[in-house]
């Protein structure tokens, strides 16, 4: 540091006298390069440091708050880049060391120097925390990448399976290994190699969440440490994300590659609990996931691992199920309260997979929404959706109405307007008679585009009802916002309105409301000719649930609206 620059110094003193002395003996200097703060107990210290942006610390170890050694730990935990001179009247060589060798960058007694010596020391205290810093940068992470290195990750992952241990939590430890990279350097270089691995770095960062913590153990090998994990499907998910961000194209030379990678995974406590286990389980998984091909992950657990790789085959079935034919759609019907009569219908995406018969919408449904595979089925749902209304319109109702979900992909997707466009088109039919249902959450916090893709959607003539109402951010200051027709109650108010006044209140309230915005109101998962008396007095427009039909294929649900136009 330059004599000329001026510092923050925090002097931690509980006695006024010293305080002011040292401020006096400061200030003989011109020009003053010391801007001096003062606390008189270690928490107003510690406070001062989250406010201030301190250089170095005059710490006085006999505090009314703390006392010895333990001051300057509590003060190293709270910051670690600050430097620190011990200032004291206890003239001891031995205690001394003992400071320093606890992080302290010097000792000074005091009335042993004048304002020029503490300010000769400020300065080469300064210097010295800055030293250590740089080698402890150069010691703990990697120059290449600036990952943290084999070293620091050691010492990382025993400090979280130690935490882990008290918290009694789960971690899993990543080893990740990228496929042919032998093959890059070979062909482009050693520059072109090295700028790889510092572009899967930033991809890895981007990857994974705030606490998490990420080392590259060497060559092509990097390791992560998942903390705080609730279950396997974090682990999954954050994988998946790594595969897919990796077969991004990266620019090499010039030149487009694309690069994939093979990880494995190990868990606390429930493969190993040391580190060595832990690296050497996750280490053999990566080598499981290279054997079936690379571009994949592996679990170390064998039971983890069996839920994963049903995941990933129902995800690579699910790719298919099209073109096999395996999908349908189911209809519940949508009744008029008044009236008791079928005026619409609900299309339901299910999968008659080939060896595990119907696949639950809850499994197959979070899989495809993690990839680009809803919408791919979402347009398939639209298409034939679109296809039976218009069945259903020439035979039955010319305004018969059918509800199509779309997910936030979906909704997302410039591309999802102009394809409904050109299917309704095809179908020759209104597009006031097909409805898309999302989600409240859906509408929270998005960007200007995908308020204009809502308000297109709406000018052209579709209906849009907000599902699961009630469940999301239950804010209603969206509903005057957004071109809005229709608010579908959840479920989870329905199902106790008759036993809980407060679930009652709450579905009167709504529908008092969407009234008065102009909103039709359906009421879901009605079961009984109770819920259905109460919602009919709360003036509800409409009911879904099992009281009439449970979701049905296309032919059985022609026989409901047959047995209704008979």
């Amino acid at each position: 540091m330059r004599e000329q620059e001026t510092v923050d110094v925090l002097f931690v003193e509980d006695n006024q006298g010293d305080a002011r002395l040292l401020e006096i003996m400061l200030s003989e200097i011109q020009p003053n390069p010391v801007f001096l703060h003062h606390a008189a107990s270690l928490s107003q210290a510690l406070g001062l440091l989250q406010t201030k942006k301190i250089d170095l610390i005059l710490l006085d170890l006999a505090l009314p708050d703390a006392d010895g050694l333990e001051c300057l730990k509590k003060i190293q935990q709270n910051n670690q880049s600050v430097a620190i001179i011990i200032l004291t009247g206890l003239d001891d060589l031995d205690f001394a060391k003992k400071t320093m060798q606890h992080g302290a960058q010097d000792y000074l007694v005091k009335g042993q120097g004048d304002g020029h010596l503490i300010l000769r020391a400020i300065h080469y205290a300064i210097e010295r925390k800055q030293i250590e810093q740089r080698l402890t940068k150069l010691a703990h992470f990697d120059s290449l990448t600036g990952l943290a290195n084999r070293e620091y990750f050691n010492l990382t992952l025993t400090r979280a399976i130690q935490q882990a241990e008290r918290k009694k939590q789960m971690i899993a430890l990543m080893f990740l290994d990228l496929d042919y990279f032998k093959d890059i350097n070979d062909t482009l270089g050693h520059a072109a190699g090295d700028q790889l691995l510092i572009s899967v770095a930033k991809i890895l960062i981007s990857c994974v969440r705030s606490i998490d913590f990420i080392a590259r153990l060497g060559g092509d090998e990097f390791v992560i440490i998942l903390d705080d994990i609730c279950n396997a499907k974090v682990i999954s998910r954050i994988a998946e994300k790594i595969l897919s961000e990796l077969a991004k194209p990266i620019t090499l030379s010039k030149q487009e590659i694309v690069v994939s990678s093979s990880i494995g995974v190990s868990v606390y406590p429930d493969d190993a609990i040391n580190t060595n286990d832990l690296v050497r389980f996750a280490d053999s998984a990566m080598y499981q996931a290279k054997d079936k091909g690379r571009n994949n992950f592996q679990f170390y657990t064998r039971k983890l691992n069996e839920d994963a790789q049903y995941a990933l085959m129902l995800k690579n079935d699910l790719r298919s199920s099209i073109c096999r034919n395996e999908l349908m759609l189911y209809y519940q019907p949508k009744i008029n309260i008044l009236s008791n009569k079928i005026i619409g219908a609900e299309a339901l995406l299910r999968w008659k997979h080939p060896t595990r018969n119907m696949v639950s919408p809850e499994e197959f449904i979070p899989l495809a929404e993690q990839s680009s595979l809803i919408l791919v089925l979402g347009k398939w749902v639209i298409s034939e959706a679109i296809k039976q209304n218009k069945k259903w319109q020439e035979k039955f109702e010319r305004n018969f109405c059918i509800s199509i979900n779309l997910s936030v992909k979906q909704f997302k997707n410039r591309e999802t307007i102009d394809f409904i466009d050109a299917e309704i088109a095809l179908a020759s039919i209104e597009a006031s008679t097909i409805e898309f249902e999302i989600t409240e959450n859906l509408l929270m916090g998005k960007t200007l585009q995908e308020k204009d893709i809502l308000r297109e959607l709406s000018e052209r003539g579709y209906k849009i009802a907000i599902d699961d109402f009630g469940t999301g951010y239950s804010s209603l200051a969206y509903l005057k916002h957004f071109s809005i027709d229709t608010l579908k109650i959840d479920k989870s108010f329905i199902r106790d309105i008759n036993s809980n006044s407060k679930d009652a209140e709450i579905v009167k309230a709504i529908i008092a409301i969407a009234h008065a915005l102009k909103l039709d109101v359906i009421a879901e998962g009605v079961e009984n000719e109770k819920q259905m008396a109460l919602l009919k007095m709360f003036d509800c427009d409409e009911i879904q649930g099992f009281l009439f039909s449970k979701p049905v294929p296309a032919h059985e649900f022609e026989r409901l609206m047959e047995q209704q136009f008979v």
